[in-house]
């Protein structure tokens, strides 16, 4: 018995020594903001550390009754557990007509054990109205925030929606109505610039393997594409005018930043990825659509209640920097979109299909909650931000469907994607794709197009989209995922037409 007792004392001196480091690596590497914010809203029926849902609506409902001259509470739909998700827009009246205004999207809690960044969302749209050292920033801003995205999973403190889909691996297929609902809001808003906040978790399970005592000394990294086909000058921008310029503002309220980051255990080696390339993640999605895009993942996640304001005010800094960007850069902006776009109806770039990241070594800094210490690893890391193009293919005048069924035409349309059908049988010999040795080759194939079939003309905004979307390699592509067939031997589905043959069939048509 003695020995039990002993073995209880013993545990408890080691848990309360483990709880007094912890709050000594708080207290020297993550200091609370000096300031009063009023968030989260802790209410007698809140079950946690963050907002609850019902609390996120009374407050939005509450700061417009107070603005009703500059903000408008609107739904983006329902989600699948029946609660609404709300959309907040900012439009203040100026001289400037809001047909020549910037229009910027912030979204907020794509996963639902990230509450903190609804939080964040919430501050922001406190500061931007009840201080007035942020009164012009909406000048010619038109902002609309999205705050809760994942209402359901914010309510279960569970990473997905109901029916269990990852909603920032589901931007490209669309599975869940939830994401169908955002595309749809998005494409209709239609706006310039898109920044997605997130949280990420630093006590990583592979981090642990290293050293148990070590955990991520980041308050913030920032995902912004390494996708080649995402236009250039869109790239560009993206790390030039908003990245840098907000790191360097981060870090002059000492945060600590880096790019974002994956670790994963390859030949018994802990290794990085750094940045990212698909198009089922926000960062690279819209930047396909030629809209400035990037992802926030802020320090939290298994941090739980701990040090909730200092994250909270980092998703603050990191998004007033980036409207006080849109506002200041407002005119060269919209150019170098409206020039995307021009050179995206051209159509007259490669695609690549497939692309090689960086091998390179990257230094990554812990702190070690043992020593209260920074550490710095060395790790093998893929850079995507870094990208060299594999396979290449010209791209097509249009691409052809033989047969396609709603499903491939909700997610064609929530994508922005302009289409036309087939009303009169014909007959061309077409270029399709054919299976070989696990690789996909262009050969020419008589076709009968038939009634109902849909061209899909790569001379539109979408071109870079329609490309993620149709080439078989990509793993969000519609062949990736199930939803288009490709057959070997004489049954395909998918074609590419040339000029002379897009004549052809709109001569017929």
């Amino acid at each position: 018995m003695k020995k039990i007792f002993l073995f209880i004392i013993l545990s408890f001196n080691l848990l309360y020594a483990s709880a007094q480091d912890n709050t000594a690596v708080y207290n020297k590497y993550f200091p609370l903001p000096d300031k009063n914010i009023p968030f989260p809203i802790l209410t007698k029926e809140s079950k946690s550390y963050y907002t609850g849902y019902n609390d996120v609506i009374k407050y939005i409902h509450s700061l417009a009754e107070k603005n009703a001259e500059i903000i408008t509470i609107g739904s983006i739909g329902s989600s699948q557990k029946g609660r609404d998700v709300p959309s907040v827009t900012f439009n203040k009246k100026s001289k400037i007509a809001d047909a020549d205004k910037i229009r910027m999207a912030l979204i907020g809690c794509m996963h639902g054990n990230e509450p903190i960044s609804t939080d964040g969302m919430l501050y922001v749209m406190h500061e931007l109205m009840e201080n007035p050292s942020y009164a012009d920033l909406l000048d010619n801003i038109i902002l609309c925030i999205y705050p809760i995205v994942n209402p359901d999973g914010h309510e279960a403190d569970t990473r997905a929606t109901n029916n269990g889909t990852d909603l920032n691996r589901d931007l490209a297929i669309l599975e869940a109505p939830e994401s169908f609902n955002l595309k749809n809001a998005i494409n209709s808003f239609d706006p310039h610039i898109v920044i997605d906040f997130h949280e990420y978790a630093p006590d990583r399970k592979n981090f642990r393997e290293i050293d148990k005592c070590l955990t991520s000394s980041y308050d913030a990294l920032f995902l912004h594409t390494g996708n080649l086909n995402v236009d250039p000058a869109i790239r560009k921008v993206i790390e030039n005018d908003f990245v840098n310029p907000t790191k360097k503002i981060l870090e002059e309220n000492h945060r600590k930043i880096d790019e974002y980051s994956v670790a994963s255990e390859k030949n018994n080696e802990v290794v990085l990825t750094i940045g990212g390339t698909a198009s089922r993640s926000s960062a690279t999605n819209y930047a396909l659509q030629n809209r400035i895009s990037l992802l926030m993942e802020i320090r939290g996640l298994s941090e739980k209640g701990n040090v909730c304001k200092r994250r909270i005010e980092t998703d603050f800094l990191a998004a007033i920097s980036y409207i006080k960007i849109a506002g200041q850069k407002a005119a060269d902006l919209k150019a170098v979109i409206a020039d995307a776009n021009k050179r995206a109806i051209r159509a007259d770039r490669d695609i690549v299909v497939t692309s090689k990241s960086k091998a390179e070594i990257y230094p990554f800094t812990f702190v070690d909650k043992c020593a209260n210490a920074y550490k710095t690893v060395d790790f093998n890391a893929s850079n995507n931000n870094v990208q060299t193009p594999e396979i290449t293919r010209s791209r097509p005048e249009a691409y052809l469907i033989l047969s396609v069924d709603e499903k491939v035409k909700r997610v064609l349309v929530a994508s922005g994607i302009e289409f036309s059908e087939i009303k009169n049988q014909t007959i061309l010999s077409l270029e399709a794709y054919q299976l070989n040795a696990g690789s996909y080759q262009l050969v020419n194939q008589e076709t009968t197009i038939g009634k109902g079939a849909i061209v899909i003309n790569m001379h539109q905004k979408m071109g870079n989209t329609i490309a993620d979307l149709l080439e078989p390699e990509g793993n969000n592509s519609l062949i990736g995922n199930d939803l288009l067939k490709l057959l070997n031997g004489s049954d395909h589905n998918l074609y590419r037409i040339t000029k002379n043959q897009m004549i052809q069939l709109q001569n017929k048509n």
